[in-house]
């Protein structure tokens, strides 16, 4: 029993001796004393202190989606904590604050169906060396006139692209088994 007693005593001290190695003391009484359950207790306390105690704080980086999230929305609606942490990333990577740019004037030209900026915000993409936006731009100026025209223009052509929607749904409910007689009486029937 002594043996065991003197083994732990032991223990003990140079477990202090690690305590206060890394800087801290302990506060409790000396680990001589014998009181395994004292000793304990005060060790548990100073390691819950050290895990608790502030250490340098870094912030995990955001997700891809979050930070597509943020250059697709409107300014207006990020709120700041988000507003900041676009900023931080975007100070960081000089191609991103570029494509931020263009996606949002290509949003507003949009929304506020401002066609006739087409020519110029197709020019600004080719000044940028971004290769996704220049596949985008040679796509829309294939149709450059039809692009301008749909946001210029008053009209829309989404009543005849119900229309072809509700006739392709007809469609899909025969499963083929009727020919062009029958799809004609249930679209004239359903008009």
């Amino acid at each position: 029993m002594f043996v065991v007693m003197a083994n732990r005593q032991e223990w003990l001290r140079s477990l202090a001796v690690v305590i206060e190695a890394d800087g801290d003391t302990l506060s409790a009484p000396c680990p001589d004393c014998g009181e395994l359950q004292l000793v304990l207790r005060y060790i548990g306390a100073y390691f819950r202190e050290k895990r608790i105690s502030p250490g340098p704080v870094t912030a995990r980086p955001p997700s891809p989606r979050v930070v597509a999230g943020w250059i697709l929305r409107r300014p207006e609606t990020l709120n700041e904590t988000e507003h900041l942490r676009l900023k931080a990333v975007l100070v960081h990577c000089p191609e991103l604050d570029a494509l931020t740019g263009n996606v949002r004037s290509f949003g507003q030209m949009l929304t506020e169906r401002q066609g006739e900026r087409l020519p110029q915000w197709l020019d600004a993409v080719r000044q940028d060396d971004l290769p996704g936006l220049h596949t985008l731009a040679a796509g829309i100026d294939r149709d450059r006139d039809a692009v301008i025209a749909s946001r210029t223009l008053p009209w829309s052509s989404g009543v005849v692209k119900g229309h072809v929607n509700r006739i392709k749904m007809l469609k899909r409910q025969m499963f083929g088994r009727a020919g062009l007689a029958l799809l004609r009486k249930r679209v004239l029937l359903a008009s």
